[in-house]
């Protein structure tokens, strides 16, 4: 769709990830740096307040200068996408719904008998990535966007998946995971394993950066900045009027009042409306918007790179156009 607006002469507003394949994203990203058409893909954190005020602290030095691992997890674990529901309601081909137009729902995907399950998308590989994409997309937008990797590509791409609480369907994405990328001067690591936090379950999800100072934690409820506290030395417990070790940085906390829920009346306004407004007012100034084709391509290209990973069951490599396994 997006590839057939552009030829039209339009402008587009693309939701997140770019595509559930590398080729149709590789297609898109051509076709868009062919024309002089306005791309916004549908990032929102980057136009989210903290997130920005996290990035500035970030790129200050703030945790270090040496980041040398981004830890992502997805809010309540994640799962294949679809959940127990996607997962069961389909019990084989069944007679299409009056009214439901099974065959515009299929899209480009190859034509399949008519599944109930099949409604709940996101869990397909024929129609989506489950939360590796679905989510995973959200976590590796903002570690490009932090690690200044907008525009690189993973060297090293390697995937487990398991389908635990799902039943084993190779048209499914698993529901368990654990993703590693090597990039060029750090480790990236995404896996649906969540510990809840404590004011609210959601505490702990989202993007972890571990500097050489500290670890920040960024995500929809807000962030915070943890720091190393140096480790007493052994000749502490002999000298009980020595000073305690002191941390090479403060901590930091805010919590977003508007939360997860985009709260549009709040002081801080929604992000999802502030990210449509940037792409619209880029359709009227024709300058890039905040996250462009090349950054979405770039932000869902790992993601997708897993997702081979997970089918070959080897470790991949990007050669500029496809992925290679190794």
């Amino acid at each position: 769709m997006t590839i057939e607006a552009i030829a039209a002469g339009k402008d587009v507003y693309c939701e997140k990830p770019v595509s559930n394949e590398i080729e149709p994203a590789v297609k898109m990203l051509d076709a868009v740096k062919k024309s002089n058409r306005i791309v916004q893909i549908g990032t929102q954190q980057r136009s989210w307040h903290h997130f920005q005020e996290a990035a500035q602290l970030f790129h200050s030095g703030y945790i270090g200068e040496s980041v040398n691992h981004c830890q992502m997890c997805p809010p309540g674990g994640g799962g294949g996408g679809g959940g127990q529901r996607g997962a069961q309601a389909g019990t084989g081909p069944q007679p299409i719904p009056e009214g439901f137009n099974w065959e515009m729902f299929q899209g480009p995907a190859k034509r399949k008998p008519f599944e109930p399950g099949r409604r709940n998308w996101r869990g397909w590989y024929d129609y989506g990535g489950g939360n590796l994409t679905d989510w995973g997309v959200h976590l590796t937008d903002i570690m490009n966007w932090f690690m200044k990797t907008d525009g690189k590509a993973p060297l090293l791409t390697s995937a487990s998946a398991q389908y635990v609480r799902i039943p084993r369907n190779p048209e499914r994405v698993p529901d368990t995971y654990s993703v590693t990328w090597q990039y060029e001067n750090f480790v990236a690591t995404l896996s649906n394993a969540m510990i809840p936090g404590l004011q609210d379950p959601r505490d702990l999800y989202g993007n972890f950066f571990f500097g050489d100072k500290g670890v920040l934690l960024v995500n929809r409820i807000g962030y915070e900045v943890k720091p190393y506290i140096p480790t007493p030395p052994r000749t502490a417990a002999a000298n009980p009027n020595a000073p305690p070790p002191v941390a090479p940085i403060e901590a930091k906390k805010f919590k977003d009042p508007s939360g997860m829920s985009e709260v549009a009346e709040s002081s801080f306004g929604s992000a999802t409306h502030r990210h449509v407004r940037n792409f619209l007012d880029s359709v009227k100034s024709r300058q890039q918007p905040v996250c462009p084709i090349e950054i979405g391509f770039y932000s869902t290209l790992p993601t997708l790179l897993a997702i081979v990973s997970v089918k070959e069951g080897r470790t991949v490599k990007w050669d500029g156009r496809s992925a290679k396994t190794t």
